[in-house]
């Protein structure tokens, strides 16, 4: 039997770094980018609330490879 986790958690640095060791840890991660921002608007939001900046900026840096 294949191990398997749903993860649920807020934006933040710890988030971030579940993301960047989660692919090592099982076979396969499938995140929810679409529909993953906390904003009234859902989606990617406006970009003008707090946690669409925080998940947005967190985003940005897994997606490049900087999140440690």
């Amino acid at each position: 039997m294949a191990e398997r986790a749903l993860v649920l958690f807020p934006s933040g640095q710890d988030s971030t770094a579940c993301l960047a060791w989660a692919p090592e840890r099982f076979d396969r991660v499938e995140l929810i980018v679409e529909h993953s921002h906390s904003c009234c608007l859902a989606g990617y939001g406006r970009g003008e609330c707090p946690a669409c900046t925080l998940r947005g900026d967190g985003w940005k840096r897994f997606s490049q490879g900087r999140a440690k």
